[in-house]
Parts: C-alpha cells; sequence; structure tokens
C-alpha cells in the first residue's frame, strides 16, 4: 500500500484534451494536450483514443471475424502452421493456425474427440489431449486469435488487374472498385461478394434516332434484320416517342447475328440506329469520383474519371451521360438541385432538372465558368436555402440558388482554395489547401462566410506535407474528417458539435490512395480505402493494419502544475482508461523538460484492466474474476523524480489490442523550493 510522506502531497487531475500542439510555447501550452505523437485520435467523448485498425476486403469474411477452436494436444512429431490437420477416429479436419501450448485450429469441418490421433497427410503426428480448454493467459488467447485472423487474412484478394485501385463506392450491401486490367489498357469495376471480387461485365450502347411509338419493356428484344440484342436500358437524350423524334441510346447485351449497321430497327417501337453498336470501356489511368442520388427514378451512382464519359450505375447497368463537350471528360461531380453537376477545367455545367441524361439548353442543361480549374464541389447545409461550396487551388467560391433564374456565384476574398477531394462537412464545412484544414462557416443566412484555420498548432507537419492530399472522409458516428497525404500520413480531426476537439497526425503502412464512407443515415455506416498496391481495406474494425502491428504513440505537454520555478517530488501518477478489451501499453515519462543531466524514466509496460465481458474475449471460464466486464478502470504506478514540470509518454507496437481511450492522469507530488536560475 502506498505510504502518505510526511511532507504535504498535492493531487492535480489533467484531463487528456486539446490533440497536438507543436508550436506553442511549453509555458503557454495548455495542460493536456499532446507535444508528439502519432496514430492517437481526439476521442468525441474525451481523451485520446488509439485509432482504429483496418482489415482487408474483397466481400468475404473478415480476419476479424475468425474464432479458432482451441486443442489440447500431445506430439510425436513436428506440426507446423497451415498443416491441414485429420482427426483420426472423427474424420474432423482443420487448418493449424497456432501451434504452441495449446494448438489454434480454423476452417474446421467435423467434431474433433479427445483421444484421437493428430494426422497430416494420413500420418500420425500427435493426439488430441482436451477440446477448447481454458486459456489462463490473455495475451496467449490473442495471439492464437490473430494467428487465426492471419490464415483467413491470406483468403482475402485483390482485384484482378494492375496498379492501383482507381476508387471505389459502396451502393446497396455490395462495395465496388475500379483497377486497371492486367495490361493497363482499360480500367475495369468489380463488385465485392461472399467469394471475393466479381467482374461487372460491361455492355454495348446502341445510338439511335427517330424513335416512335411505345419505349420497349426492359430485357425486350430489339431487331434488325438478322441482328438482335436484349434491351437493358433506354437513355432519351432529346425530342420526344410521341413525337416521332426521340434520340438517345439503347443500353444492350446478348447481341446474335452482328454487329448492328445504320438503319431502321424494331422494339416494339420503331427508330434509326446510327451505326454500329459501341462497346462500353474505361481508360486505364484516372480516378473516379462517385455520388449517389435519386433523382425521381430510385437511387443510382453517378461517377466521372477524367479520362472518359460521366456514367450512370443502377448496380446492374452502366449508362454512358454524353454532355455534347468537344472534350467529354469530367473530372468532378455533384448532385445539387435535383440537377447533376459536372466540371471540365474551369467549366461547371449542369443537366437538366431532374434528368441527368439531359443536357442541351433546351431541355435546361447550362453552364458556369468560374476562374481557373475546379477542385472540388461541397453541398452547403441548409435546406431550402442550401448553396453548393466551389473551390479552385486558389479560391473559393459558393452558388446560391436554386434554378438558372436566381444562380448567383459569389468569390469570397482571402480565402486559398482547396485541393481536390478535400471537402468535407462534420457539421462545419471543412476544406484543406495551402492554409492546411480551414473550417468555411457561414456567419449568417444566404450572405457572408468566415474562414478559420484549424490545423496552425501542427503547421510544420502540415507544411511538410503541402497539399498532396490523395482523398478525404467523414467519420459520422466519431465526428471525425480524416485527411490523407501520398506519404500513408494522415490528419484525424475531431469536431464535436461545430468545436474543434483536436487533431492527431496518423500513419498506415498502407497509403490511402482513395476513400469512401457510407451508411451513416441507416445505421451500418462503414469507411473502406483503396491503396497504391490494388488492395481494398475497411477502416475501423480489426486490432491491427492489416495484420502488421499498430505503432502509436503520444507524448504530453511538459506540465509544471501551475509552478514551472518550483521543484516538484513526484510520487505516483492515476490513468484513467477506458475501452472493451484487455491491452498493454508501455510509458515513460520526463522531468524538467527531458534534459539529460536529469535522471529520466526508463519505458515500462501497464495492463490496462478493461475488460468487454464477451465469451471468447478471453476464452476463459466463469471463474475469472474479471469475466463481468469493466470498460472504466485507473491504473496507478508509482513516480520517482525530482523536477520543474513532467511529460508523459504511452505508446504500443502490437497488433493484438483493441482501442482504447486515455482520459485524464491524476499527479500526487510535493513541492520542494524554488527552482534556481541557471546562469
Amino acid at each position: 500500500m502506498y505510504k502518505i510522506p510526511s511532507v504535504p502531497v498535492q493531487i492535480e487531475t489533467v484531463l487528456l484534451r486539446g490533440g497536438m500542439d507543436m508550436h506553442s510555447a511549453p509555458s503557454e501550452a495548455k495542460p493536456g494536450t499532446v507535444r508528439s505523437g502519432v496514430n492517437y485520435c481526439c476521442a468525441e467523448t474525451g481523451g485520446y483514443r488509439r485509432i482504429g485498425a483496418y482489415e482487408r476486403f474483397d466481400g468475404r469474411q473478415s480476419p476479424t471475424q475468425a474464432s479458432p477452436l482451441i486443442l489440447g494436444y500431445t506430439s510425436f512429431q513436428t506440426l507446423s502452421v497451415g498443416n491441414v490437420i485429420t482427426g483420426g477416429t472423427s474424420g474432423a479436419t482443420g487448418t493449424l493456425a497456432y501451434v504452441g501450448e495449446y494448438l489454434a485450429v480454423v476452417k474446421v469441418t467435423g467434431t474433433f474427440q479427445v483421444g484421437e490421433s493428430i494426422l497430416v497427410s494420413a500420418v500420425a503426428k500427435g493426439a488430441i489431449s482436451s477440446l477448447s480448454p481454458s486459456v489462463s493467459s490473455r495475451l496467449l488467447y490473442k495471439a492464437m486469435k490473430l494467428a487465426a485472423e492471419n490464415i483467413y487474412r491470406a483468403d482475402i484478394l485483390k482485384p484482378t488487374g494492375s496498379g492501383p485501385t482507381r476508387g471505389g463506392f459502396r451502393f446497396g450491401p455490395d462495395m465496388y472498385v475500379w483497377r486497371d486490367n492486367a495490361g493497363a489498357t482499360a480500367c475495369n469495376l468489380w463488385r465485392s461478394s461472399n467469394s471475393g471480387w466479381v467482374q461487372v461485365v460491361f455492355k454495348y450502347e446502341l445510338a439511335f434516332t427517330a424513335g416512335s411509338g411505345t419505349p420497349p419493356a426492359i430485357a425486350s428484344t430489339i431487331t434488325k434484320g438478322a441482328v438482335t440484342a436484349v434491351v437493358r436500358k433506354i437513355v432519351l437524350t432529346s425530342g420526344t416517342w410521341a413525337g416521332g423524334t426521340a434520340a438517345g441510346r439503347f443500353v444492350i447485351d446478348t447481341i446474335a447475328g452482328g454487329p448492328f449497321t445504320a438503319g431502321a430497327f424494331t422494339a416494339g417501337v420503331t427508330a434509326t440506329a446510327s451505326g454500329a453498336e459501341q462497346a462500353q470501356t474505361w481508360s486505364a489511368g484516372g480516378r473516379f469520383e462517385h455520388v449517389i442520388n435519386d433523382f425521381a427514378t430510385g437511387e443510382k451512382v453517378y461517377g466521372c474519371n477524367g479520362l472518359n464519359y460521366a456514367f450512370e450505375f443502377d448496380g446492374t447497368t452502366i449508362s454512358t451521360i454524353r454532355t455534347g463537350m468537344a472534350d467529354d471528360t469530367p473530372e468532378h461531380i455533384q448532385a445539387h438541385t435535383n440537377r447533376l453537376w459536372l466540371t471540365f477545367g474551369p467549366s461547371l455545367q449542369h443537366s437538366g432538372i431532374g434528368d441527368p441524361a439531359a443536357w442541351t439548353a433546351l431541355l435546361g442543361a447550362a453552364e458556369i465558368r468560374v476562374g481557373s480549374n475546379i477542385t472540388c464541389l461541397s453541398v452547403l447545409p441548409g435546406g431550402a436555402n442550401a448553396a453548393m461550396l466551389i473551390t479552385t487551388e486558389r479560391s473559393t467560391h459558393v452558388l446560391y440558388g436554386n434554378s438558372d433564374a436566381d444562380f448567383k456565384l459569389n468569390e469570397f476574398p482571402n480565402t486559398s482554395g482547396a485541393a481536390a477531394r478535400s471537402t468535407q462537412i462534420v457539421g462545419l464545412q471543412l476544406m484543406f489547401g495551402a492554409a492546411g484544414l480551414v473550417s468555411f462557416t457561414q456567419a449568417q443566412e444566404f450572405g457572408n462566410f468566415s474562414a478559420v484555420s484549424l490545423t496552425a498548432q501542427i503547421r510544420d507537419f502540415i507544411q511538410e506535407r503541402g497539399v498532396t492530399i490523395t482523398d478525404s472522409v467523414v467519420n459520422h458516428r466519431r465526428s471525425q474528417y480524416r485527411a490523407f497525404f501520398a506519404d500513408g500520413y494522415g490528419i484525424y480531426a475531431t469536431i464535436v458539435q461545430n468545436q474543434l476537439i483536436g487533431v492527431m497526425p496518423v500513419k498506415f503502412p498502407n497509403p490511402v490512395i482513395w476513400a469512401w464512407n457510407s451508411g451513416a443515415a441507416t445505421g451500418d455506416e462503414r469507411t473502406y480505402f483503396g491503396d497504391d498496391t490494388g488492395m481494398v481495406y475497411q477502416l475501423d474494425i480489426g486490432t491491427s493494419f492489416d495484420g502488421t502491428p499498430i505503432d502509436a504513440s503520444l507524448s504530453t505537454v511538459f506540465n509544471s502544475s501551475k509552478g514551472d520555478a518550483v521543484r516538484k517530488t513526484y510520487r505516483s501518477a492515476r490513468i484513467e482508461v477506458q475501452g472493451s478489451s484487455y491491452a498493454v501499453i508501455s510509458m515513460r515519462y520526463e522531468l524538467d523538460y527531458g534534459r539529460a543531466d536529469v535522471d529520466q524514466s526508463e519505458s515500462f509496460d501497464l495492463e490496462l484492466p478493461i475488460f468487454s465481458g464477451r465469451w471468447g474475449e478471453g476464452h476463459w471460464g466463469d471463474s475469472d474474476p474479471d469475466f463481468g466486464g469493466r470498460n472504466l478502470a485507473p491504473i496507478e504506478t508509482p513516480l520517482r523524480g525530482v523536477g520543474s514540470n513532467l511529460s508523459m509518454t504511452f505508446s504500443q507496437s502490437s497488433a493484438l489490442f483493441d482501442e482504447y481511450t486515455l482520459n485524464s492522469v491524476t499527479t500526487l507530488y510535493s513541492t520542494r523550493r524554488v527552482q534556481p536560475l541557471r546562469i
């Protein structure tokens, strides 16, 4: 038990809040802020949370869901990870994920029996001594679970092709991603499934004019002489069927006797084919952007990649969107005021109202010019008075109004613009440019905006990377704006009730090329990203960076306990932690700004006594005293040393542990004498 010293003891509790502060003078830095660190973030409820993990994804079972069968055993010969074992009596089979004090087995079929032999390729290697024995060590169980995850992780693959994935979106229950083919001659679209990535088969488009009659039903057949095809979609771009002037494109497949040639064809209607059908293709390279919207015909995905036509996708069929531009390759896309908006360099264009395929002035399409190449389109909140933020690299504009009759484009002075794909809304409208992360906030209804930098305290970190944003995404559940840089670093900015809680840097071993978040409105929020190798990942799941340890650390600013000139004997600390799973972290502390002539602590481990109470969390029995669960607990640790101020460093490098949050630090210390000035 801790003995109270004879000299008076003072107690100070510091809430761990505020995020990274690399620039305030030590005497001005707010206690509880962080002077250095990575892979912690500001929790929306307060404290610093070790950031979430990520796992590779292709639609199959997540490695995180792996639950190994634990076997006690005796061995006669060597057993190895990856061996497929068979029960000599039961015939049950499984794959060894871990070989040590116990066996951890995955992909089990049948039921193993106690006492039966363990066969590998029909050779007896040992015998089973127990089924699902109680594992007393939480670390051992977590190591076996990670080993099981590694077996399933190896099954999850990239979409077939070459280079990075070029963008992605979640639509319905599935994730879709673009990746160049093996020869980098075209870009293909892939859909996730419970058996991995499945390629979306592109169709053909047949241009027509002079259409009259009743449009054919989807899945009906069109005929021109001996040539037939099945209709998958009809895109009307001008005219009417009733007037005999309909023009546009049929999206078709199952072509027989083809190709089509120019001339009349029938399909319950009569129309004139403009020539042969054209295969849908997308060029290799480029970068896809997507928006999901319902233009009164059900939700669909709209996208562009800067190299090809824009497109509409309903989950099965893609149809191109053609604006009539000579170089019809839009770069950015947005849905606003019931119109589809596309950008071509400095040109901002919109479709007819309610019809993303209508791109003639007669049907309501129009163009607005901006001074330089547009980088982002972002719809500002505001209901009926919503406006659209339009950025270039050097300027910021807001488009007001709901129709061509009242659209008004305002440019805002003293704003630096934004990098492509960097604008998001987390209560505040955020954008990232030369000035770092900036909030662009409406000061009054339908009027002025003010821009405030949110990253001044980490400006050196930001300036070192420049405007190399690859993508940004919002996690609504955690109230975070997340931006990623080309070098693998990123920032997590936490904003609650329109107030910045703090900004912290992150570092992934797999650099983020694109990111996509969906499902916030339905409570099924998920975030995905693609890296430069073509792999796709799901964020905020698991305990590792795709099997790689998460390297996380934070060092608090030096806290003088309101008396920088007073020396103190530090005696003990209590760290309040919160989480749902047992973990181990390392800690050390520094005195007097870490001066070399002052004895500093070595790093030592702390066990976080937090448990979810879920069976399987530790694979031990009801007799365990902590089984009931505990998600908030203090950790007591002694401190030894004399100095005028104190900084604590928490770190972890592990693939075993779930997230946890460091909430506060309470220190016990005794004051000594005034620190003499050094001359």
